[in-house]
């Protein structure tokens, strides 16, 4: 059997133990039935469509355009005619970029938040906002750096950790491969002296956000180091046919599926003992959404469960 036939067959395997109740160990016998057959099938496409998109996506967009762990800038605000389609808010400049924290530690550089109108939107492989930087949730007048953590790490459920004797605020995702969606404010609308104004808003905000290993930070004294050029090349026609596959969703059920798996054994379903999960909700940070189904004990309001996530 391929390895692409035994992720689906295994994919297919895992669904069926989670939507489907377990039966009496003498009633266990396969599914035949077509409409059964149909209907768990339109269960698991549903269920799935959140994480074989981000896996859809972050693949087509790491070949085209910016690889994993770097940023995509954005010069000019959204437009039915350029890339910057991901919300198209005219008014808006976006970055983007997916990461991978399976064999790394990443800090991301925020600037000042407090005067000038920034969302960083953070995802995780199911689809699920883990995090939210920014001027509503982390108002500041200073740069901000921050760790990026996976699930497996040591630092997951800290809202800060001192490496090598600095100080980090922890923002821990619940899978390895995250999507950043950066939505800044620029006013295209009046004069370049203007703070707000086009110009100054990609010089000020825009480029002083930054995405490094750890390791890069530390060597740079702790700083962030950003790129020699916030320009993304245009990709070649290799890389456009490379990306092909990826770049729709699949009208084949298979590939489907394949693209579901794939990306259900790189990110393992989390479960109430990954990441932040088992964590109180009013000892989580302003920066850290919550996951879907965070409960309240009613025998205590100050113990809020964070209940494992919604799969």
């Amino acid at each position: 059997m391929s390895d692409r036939s035994s992720r689906f067959c295994a994919f297919f395997v895992l669904l069926s133990a989670v939507l489907l109740p377990v039966p009496p160990a003498s009633a266990a016998r396969p599914v035949t039935d077509p409409e059964v057959i149909k209907a768990l099938a339109a269960d698991a496409f549903i269920w799935g469509y959140g994480p074989q998109f981000i896996y859809r996506f972050s693949q087509y967009n790491t070949i085209i355009g910016a690889p994993f762990n770097a940023f995509k800038y954005s010069t000019v605000p959204a437009a039915w005619n350029n890339e910057a389609s991901n919300a198209g808010d005219a008014s808006v400049l976006y970055v983007s970029g997916f990461v991978d924290l399976s064999e790394t530690n990443l800090v991301l550089t925020v600037p000042p938040s407090r005067t000038n109108y920034y969302v960083v939107a953070y995802y995780d492989a199911y689809a699920n906002t883990v995090g939210s930087i920014g001027t509503r949730t982390t108002p500041s007048d200073t740069l901000t750096s921050y760790l990026l953590v996976g699930p497996k790490s040591p630092y997951a459920k800290k809202p800060t950790a001192t490496i090598h004797g600095y100080e980090y605020p922890v923002m821990a995702s619940d899978t390895d491969i995250n999507w950043f969606l950066i939505r800044v404010l620029a006013n295209t609308l009046i004069d370049a002296p203007q703070p707000t104004a086009l110009p100054n808003i990609t010089s000020n905000v825009v480029q002083k956000l930054a995405l490094n290993t750890l390791q890069e930070f530390e060597r740079n004294h702790h700083q962030p180091v950003y790129p020699t050029s916030f320009f993304t090349p245009p990709p070649t026609s290799a890389q456009v046919s490379l990306a092909a596959p990826y770049q729709n969703t699949p009208t084949n059920a298979v590939d489907f599926f394949n693209q579901l798996g794939t990306t259900v054994v790189i990110n393992p379903i989390p479960n109430r003992t990954t990441g932040l999960s088992g964590t109180p909700v009013s000892a989580l940070p302003a920066y850290v959404v919550p996951p879907y189904g965070a409960t309240t004990n009613d025998t205590d309001s100050q113990q809020v469960v964070l209940q494992s996530q919604k799969y």
